[in-house]
């Protein structure tokens, strides 16, 4: 067995073209240029979308979920629950997809909303087999959406109608396509691989013809005009109408995937109408090439069949005899092929092309598995099916990632709830002692006696008791200047002075009148002020006990969940790696039914060969023993 570049590098192209058209999601290129560009109104689903830009489906799920759980998104219209419907529908969880879009039908939607959720009802329904529902959903779609996506609604309702043979029907939606729409190619392309399987060939090779001469751009069409070009090929020599095969067979790309089939096509064309060493040509071409190919398999017996008609039958013996040598050395090879398979190897391969995207990468398997199985398996691995279970096994795979970098946090978790449990029992103490606690109550008499004595001033309007300080001493020294000037009583010689202090203590009475309202006011409003400090520390005090006799039990509640969240890890590892075995085991049985199918093939050229050359030994025995009765009979 030889694996050369070149067939690594034809494995390659081939494998991307058919990853990249078949399993990009539905969802994965919804809000791009396609869409308008949306106001976030709410950072929880700015946030769900930036990690969906980022190609973190599964960061930009969680975010809508725990919205949900916590307080639903409600300022963003429907626009959250189009996008968790459409990453349910990515990630296979076709019921919780169903539910949303459901839901948002039963609603009063606008219509280009309206018209997405149809799209992705029936793209579920499509992928769940349910075809009338599909087809209902996506014909109650109007004429808002982009017309990428109005594409691919056309190209899933011709495989539809296909698949009940309604050729007429799928034929009709071709006008509907937007102009060089690469979804119109592919529906172009299976409308006439589908007339051809229907006996319909000179319909299904005129839609063929069509993506032929098309002037490829991408490498996805470029692979598909192969593909047409094959199909239109064998078509022609299923139809016997061999002569007008190998134009269309050359076309197909030397370099491409499907070039060997082609080589093998044109030899076989040739062959049917007896052009036997124009058959030939092709076919000698493919032994240059990898030996692992069928088409280079059959090949090796095709040549020396093809000798045998031309009469060279001595140099078919010898081809017989390398195709058994080959033969031979293939089935030893795929024997080894299928041990490391059943020994894990594939699965190792695959596992190790996972662990190295990085995470939450999208949902396309972009590089084949470096596996000794890959190039016998290669068409295998191009299939949905394949696919289907290897992206079921990269989620399982992620989803152990995540349990287990959740299982690392448990150690800061506990060290944290630790931590607090020993800062609260270093910090009761201190604060049980605090004396500022034991004041509240002192505190509080001062206030109510301070109350109560502004409730007197005010009830008797005393207005010498809102006086200052300043004001109190000055009111005492005309107080004690009163009562001198009464011991004075009667003494004309201090009139004077009298009059003086009359007119003194006039004065402070009334700015102490005059002052007296704005005072009291600003005495009410400052207790008011006292009362509220108060009463805030009243409540933080308690809650401060609260906190000091609660916190033993809320610690326990805190090492609870986290016990109850570590057992629930556990049992989702069991159950995970479960699945994680089945999905393994599932893949591995593929791979090993494509293998024991390649090995059966192998063997039963193996067999034709060897019988090839028995009877050609017995041939040209016989007929060198004919040749010498000639020449005795001669002499």
């Amino acid at each position: 067995m030889r694996l050369s570049l070149n067939y690594t590098r034809l494995l390659l192209a081939a494998f991307t073209l058919i990853v990249a058209s078949a399993l990009l999601p539905v969802i994965a290129d919804d809000y791009n240029e396609n869409f308008p560009k949306q106001t976030i109104n709410d950072l929880r689903y700015g946030e769900a979308l930036y990690n969906f830009y980022q190609s973190k489906y599964f960061s930009s799920l969680t975010n809508l979920m725990v919205a949900d759980k916590q307080q639903p998104i409600t300022k963003q219209g429907n626009e959250p629950e189009l996008l968790k419907g459409g990453l349910f529908l990515a990630y296979g969880l076709h019921n919780q997809a169903h539910d949303v879009f459901t839901k948002l039908i039963a609603a009063n939607l606008p219509i280009h909303i309206r018209d997405r959720t149809f799209y992705y009802l029936g793209k579920l329904f499509y992928k769940k087999s349910y075809y009338d529902r599909a087809v209902s959903a996506l014909t109650s779609i109007t004429t808002t959406l982009p017309s990428y996506f109005n594409d691919e609604k056309l190209h899933l309702l011709s495989n539809i109608y296909l698949r009940g043979k309604k050729f007429d029907k799928a034929t009709q939606l071709l006008g509907q396509f937007s102009d060089n729409s690469e979804w119109a190619y592919y529906a172009l392309y299976n409308i006439g691989v589908a007339l051809i399987r229907d006996g319909k060939y000179e319909e299904g090779i005129d839609h063929l013809r069509q993506i032929s001469s098309i002037n490829a751009g991408t490498s996805e069409i470029n692979a598909l005009v192969d593909k047409a070009n094959l199909a239109i090929g064998f078509a022609y020599i299923r139809n016997n109408q061999p002569d007008q095969a190998p134009d269309f067979l050359r076309q197909v790309r030397l370099e491409g995937p499907l070039s060997n089939k082609a080589l093998l096509g044109i030899g076989w064309a040739y062959s049917s109408r007896d052009q036997h060493k124009k058959a030939l040509r092709p076919w000698m071409a493919l032994q240059t090439r990898d030996t692992i190919d069928t088409a280079v398999q059959e090949s090796m017996l095709a040549i020396p069949y093809t000798l045998e008609q031309i009469k060279a039958n001595t140099n078919a013996l010898g081809h017989y005899q390398n195709a058994v040598a080959l033969y031979d050395q293939e089935l030893k090879s795929i024997n080894s092929v299928i041990n490391v398979v059943e020994d894990g190897e594939l699965i190792a391969s695959l596992s190790k092309v996972l662990k190295a995207e990085k995470e939450d990468n999208d949902f396309r398997l972009t590089t084949p598995p470096v596996s000794i199985a890959t190039p016998y398996i290669e068409k295998l691995i191009a299939k949905h099916e394949f696919q289907q279970a290897y992206l079921n096994l990269r989620d399982l795979l992620f989803l152990e990632k995540i349990l287990d970098r959740w299982t690392d946090q448990f150690p800061a978790y506990e060290l944290m709830l630790e931590e607090r449990q020993l800062r609260y029992q270093r910090k009761l103490p201190e604060i049980k002692n605090d004396t500022r606690i034991n004041k509240i109550v002192a505190l509080t008499s001062v206030k109510d006696k301070f109350s109560e004595k502004l409730t007197r001033i005010k009830a008797q309007k005393d207005i010498f008791a809102l006086a200052t300080e300043k004001e109190k001493k000055a009111l005492e020294k005309l107080n004690r200047i009163e009562q001198a000037l009464k011991n004075l009583n009667g003494s004309k010689e201090f009139e004077k002075q009298k009059q003086q202090f009359r007119i003194l203590k006039g004065m402070m009475v009334w700015k102490l009148s005059r002052e007296y309202v704005p005072r009291l006011w600003k005495a009410e409003k400052q207790l008011k002020l006292v009362k509220t400090a108060l009463d805030e520390t009243k409540t933080a005090t308690k809650s401060i006990k609260q906190a000091w006799n609660s916190a033993p039990t809320r610690f326990a509640g805190f090492n609870e969940k986290i016990i109850e969240k570590k057992t629930r890890i556990i049992r989702l590892k069991t159950k995970l790696k479960h699945l994680m075995g089945q999905q393994q085991r599932f893949l591995v049985l593929m791979a090993m039914r494509e293998l024991n199918n390649k090995q059966r093939a192998l063997k039963h050229y193996h067999a034709r060969a060897r019988f090839s050359v028995a009877r050609l030994y017995d041939k040209i025995a016989l007929s060198s023993s004919k040749e010498t009765e000639q020449q005795g009979d001669t002499q």
